[in-house]
């Protein structure tokens, strides 16, 4: 049997990728978690393997992914940080990004189906998992080894699983391209908000709000979605990302906007975190200080909580600005490659400001396991309709 042919079957991709995209339940499970974190080393060393084998044309977008990697390493050795917290985002995020940059190779969009399918099940089982166990299913411990949180369930705590809802939500209208999954697609809307609703998180609801009122700006407002695109989208981050970081003082429009939900103007309490993480950040502004444990972070900044509660902040803690410029040209390179497809630039565009929206008040630290799979789906999608055509 030809190699390609054996690759392209459903049942083995799932079995090559299955291991990046773990529950936060298994990962409370030992004996579970050892089994992923196996599979996870082992499948990343096959799918190198078969990357170099079968690589023929140039994937900027994936090199690029690998030098902000082994940015990461180098910074958080420089600065005696923490690797063993980076070893999950390297295996997960890494090998998914590794298969995604192979299937682009065989031009299959085999692999986007496969991780859509068990994305949906995932989502699926975290709301009958909340219905079922309204109060939790399990206690899981802070970055400190101190705090409990509570309420867990399939997914995790309360604001996690929003990183999977958008990238699912994204791979679903990728497949409606070819005609596939709308109906399913739109139950996939109605399971994530009301999941997002039930989890009381408010990051999420907004999220989703935008990613969906902006998708729907793109598929039927023919005067608005001819604005959306990567300047707006930066400038629209941009112009949020100041204000709400110098919101310190009462603003009766940004008191209802926090009160509406739920929050009060020091965003519960992150004001104090920004102010701590900044001066952290400046004192190593180009390097950052590695990859760190919450209280890693809480050493150097003094402050209460285990992250900056705020994406870029995240990442200029950790890589500094030199892991930020390496991230903007990874996007960059994704929208450069696509620029010629309107509706999927489009679409890209609104992923951006959905997810760095989210950021705003959020590291959203594992988020980086599917943030930058999914963009490697907009290249395989341009090189798969290239290829077609």
């Amino acid at each position: 049997m030809n190699i390609r042919v054996f690759l392209n079957n459903e049942i083995v991709i799932l079995l090559l990728i299955f291991w990046y995209i773990e529950p936060a339940y298994f990962q409370q499970i030992s004996a579970v978690n050892n089994i992923y974190n196996f599979g996870r080393v082992c499948f990343l060393c096959f799918g190198l393997l078969l990357y170099f084998l079968f690589k023929k044309n140039k994937n900027y977008s994936y090199d690029l992914i690998v030098i902000l990697f082994l940015w990461i390493i180098f910074t958080t050795f420089l600065h005696n940080g923490n690797l063993s917290e980076l070893s999950y985002e390297l295996l997960c995020a890494g090998g998914l990004c590794t298969y995604i940059a192979l299937y682009t190779e065989f031009n299959s969009i085999k692999i986007l189906v496969v991780i859509y399918k068990l994305l949906y099940i995932f989502i699926v089982i975290n709301l009958i998992c909340m219905f079922i166990f309204p109060h939790g299913m399990y206690t899981s411990m802070g970055g400190d080894g101190v705090t409990v949180y509570w309420q867990n369930w399939f997914l995790g705590y309360k604001n996690y699983p929003i990183r999977i809802f958008i990238p699912a939500l994204v791979l679903g209208h990728l497949l409606c391209r070819f005609g596939k999954k709308k109906n399913t697609l739109i139950i996939l809307y109605v399971i994530c908000f009301v999941s997002s609703i039930l989890l009381d998180s408010s990051t999420g609801l907004i999220g989703i709000f935008v990613f969906s009122a902006l998708a729907f700006c793109i598929l039927h407002l023919n005067t608005i979605k001819k604005i959306i695109n990567l300047k707006t989208a930066v400038i629209f981050t941009i112009i949020i990302f100041y204000v709400v970081i110098i919101a310190q003082s009462q603003n009766s429009i940004l008191a209802y906007i926090t009160n509406f939900f739920g929050k009060d103007l020091t965003f519960s309490g992150r004001i104090s975190i920004w102010h701590d993480s900044i001066t952290a950040i400046l004192q190593s502004f180009l390097t950052g200080h590695g990859q760190f444990s919450g209280s890693d972070f809480q050493n150097i900044t003094g402050s209460f909580a285990f992250h900056p509660h705020n994406y870029f902040l995240y990442v200029l803690f950790r890589g500094g600005v030199i892991e930020l410029l390496i991230i903007a040209l990874f996007v960059g390179s994704i929208f450069f490659s696509i620029k010629r497809q309107p509706n999927l630039y489009r679409l890209a565009c609104v992923y951006t400001i959905s997810m760095f929206l989210m950021g705003i008040t959020e590291s959203l630290i594992t988020t980086a396991v599917l943030f930058y799979p999914v963009f490697l789906f907009f290249n395989l999608i341009e090189s798969y309709e290239s290829h077609v055509a």
